[in-house]
This record gives C-alpha cells, structure tokens and sequence, in this order.
C-alpha cells in the first residue's frame, strides 16, 4: 500500500492507503481530482507533490507499481531521480519499456566488465533472448561489451544504484493518449479505443479486464460516466467471421457490456465458436439480449462435421455416435430403418450358416463341406 496525504475540498488534510477500490474512488473524489501534498517517500511520489491530478490515473498508477518487483520499483525510482518531470503516463510509459533501462546496484557488477555486461544483457531480454541475437559462433565477448558500455551507454549514480539507458528512443506517446499496462496482459482478443469526445483524449484498453479494473481506466479520461465515451473497436485475436457477426453489437453496446460478452466467447473452445458462428449464419443478432440468450443455450446445439454433407455420412456419423452413449436410441432408429430379412439373407449368403433347432449354428469355412447339404441358402429360407 501506498499513503497518499491530500488537500481536501473544504481545505483540511486527509490521508488515504492506496490503491482504493473504485467505490471509495467515487464517494472520496467525486470530483475525479485529488490535490497532493508533500510526500518524501519514493521519488516518483515525490515528483507529484502539491500537483492536482486525476484520483483515478493515480490509483491505476499506484496498482501498476505495485505490481513490479522491488528491484523494477527500484529501477523506476532511479529513473525518476534523474528526471523529476515524468508524469504518471510517462512513467506507465517507462515502465512498460522498462528494459530500456539497466539498473545496476552492485559495486562488482560495476566495477567488473564481465559482471556489467551480464547483467545488462539480463535486464535488457527479461524474457529471454531473441532467436539470432546469439549464435553459436558468435558468443559474446563479456569483459569487451562491458567497456564498451561503461564508455558508450549514457549511465550515472543515484541512490539505487548506477542506471544505464541501454536504448534511449523510448516511442512517442500520441497527443491526449492515456497508456494503459499491465505486467500479466496476454494478447487480447479484441481492442477497445475509449475516446473522450470533449477533449480529444482516449485509451486503449483490451475486452477482458475486470470490470472495475475496466471503468477506473475509462475514468481516468476526467468523464463523469462512461456513458458519455465514445468507441471503436479493433480485432486482435477473435476469429474473424465470429467478429463480423458481433461487431454491431458491441458498438450499440456500452463498454462493460462489450468487456462481459467478449469474456463469455474468450472462454469458448474451437468447436463451440465453430458451431456459434454457423447458428449466427441462420439467425441474424443485432441485439445484446438476443446474442446472450444464444450464447446461454449454446450447449442446446450440436454440429456434426462432415467430409461431404451427405445425408448418409450425417447418418454413419449420428449412428456410431448413439451407438457409443446411447444405445436405446440407437436400437429405435435400427427398428425402425433397417430390413433385418434383406441383411440376414445377405449374411447367409456369405457364409456357412445351419438352421438347428437350437438355433443358427454359424460354422467355419475348413468345415463347410460337412454341411453342403444342411445349407440355409439351399433351404431358400
């Protein structure tokens, strides 16, 4: 937790542990601000004091860095101790990139080439290193690299340690955007612009975030509902014909509603979208309501794939089905198609096949001329 000291409306001081929830965001601030007052403890919170800013890109902020690990709070605390005029977004934006950087707090890992160049490589690939960048004739040169830093890589001392801009073209942030990040998001599905239509300013967010998590960042585009936000809407991941059909619903949708239908089709498997696209195809849906009541009954279908589309395979397949879960109904529909005289006279015909009065003795060919004479098919039963 994160304690917030601030200027309240009627000018005394309040003190909050952030992050709040979204309700306490909303009863504490609810004009959307709240003004700081001095804070020594980190020096990102430092750099924000006696400044005005939106409650709830501070709360998101606060969220995000605790997130981090304490060597990445660290290292952003670094990067804010050489430049004090970062704002929050800046800083979400540092922190996305934050392998830009290499925060080295080790006098040996200074002090020895070998040691920084390790290190660096570490803090620079966190996830691992790409395929090329080390082949195996070509491995680095440790103790070179590290000299090669000390004397090229913008770098200087601060309380954490010495930090390193290992690459300095941190990407522009585009005019009035608010950057959303989180450490654990995967590749979304799909990709919501939230746009503010008084000020210009928006948001990318992906359609699968909690619902507060979702409404805390659209509020931070200093809008009194999310109501009033304007959308657009991008593919990413979601099976394209599957996107066609539901893109007029989420445009007549709001956001949290738009966040709670991609939820419900992001837990689908294959099949089920398979099968939801082709009752799409029959039934057309521009209505949330009408798609939800779909997608809850979902289950009620079934699609038999097929090499050919023929009755008969749609048949063989449904049979050998029913045969496997449920016999009974397989036996009614055999009653009911099948010419059991025609398929035991072609049975008889194929093999050696005695008529007794203890019933059909079914005998094996190295036999058969034993019984030429007993022979059903000679009975022309």
């Amino acid at each position: 937790m994160t304690h917030i000291r601030f200027r309240m409306n009627n000018g005394d001081i309040g003190s909050y542990d952030f992050p709040l929830k979204l309700t306490q965001l909303k009863e504490f601030f609810p004009n959307r601000t709240i003004e700081l007052l001095e804070v020594k403890l980190t020096p990102w919170l430092s750099a924000q004091n006696h400044q005005t800013l939106n409650a709830y890109e501070l709360n998101a902020f606060i969220r995000l860095y605790e997130s981090l690990t304490d060597f990445e709070q660290k290292k952003i605390n670094a990067i804010t101790s050489l430049n004090s005029s970062l704002t929050l977004n800046e800083l979400i934006q540092h922190i996305q990139h934050l392998h830009y950087f290499g925060l080295i707090n080790n006098f040996d890992d200074y002090t020895f080439s070998d040691n920084l160049a390790r290190e660096l490589f570490i803090q620079h690939y966190p996830n691992g290193v790409p395929d090329g960048i080390i082949g195996t004739d070509n491995q680095p040169e440790w103790i070179d690299d590290g000299d090669w830093a000390k004397e090229h890589l913008e770098h200087q001392q601060t309380n954490y340690g010495w930090i390193f801009v290992i690459n300095g073209k941190l990407p522009s942030i585009p005019e009035n955007e608010k950057l959303y990040y989180s450490r654990w998001q995967e590749d979304p599905s799909i990709r919501v612009t939230v746009t503010n239509p008084t000020n210009q300013s928006f948001i990318r967010l992906p359609l699968c975030l909690d619902d507060t998590e979702l409404e805390e960042s659209c509020l931070r585009l200093d809008v009194e509902s999310i109501n009033d936000l304007a959308l657009s809407i991008e593919n990413v991941n979601l099976e394209g014909q599957l996107f066609n059909h539901i893109i007029p619903i989420l445009l007549e949708s709001n956001i949290l509603a738009s966040n709670t239908l991609i939820s419900d089709i992001n837990r689908l498997h294959y099949k089920e979208i398979q099968c939801l696209n082709t009752v799409l195809d029959y039934i057309h849906v521009d209505d949330l309501n009408q798609f939800q009541m779909i997608l809850a009954s979902l289950h009620a279908f079934k699609l038999v794939e097929t090499d050919v589309n023929t009755q008969a395979e749609y048949a063989s397949i449904k049979l050998n089905q029913l045969a496997r879960n449920n016999w009974d109904e397989y036996q009614e529909w055999i009653d009911d198609f099948l010419d059991y005289d025609a398929v035991g006279r072609a049975m008889i015909d194929n093999n050696t096949i005695v008529q007794t009065e203890n019933g059909f003795l079914e005998v094996p060919d190295e036999f058969s001329h034993f019984f030429e004479h007993s022979l059903i098919k000679e009975q022309k039963l």
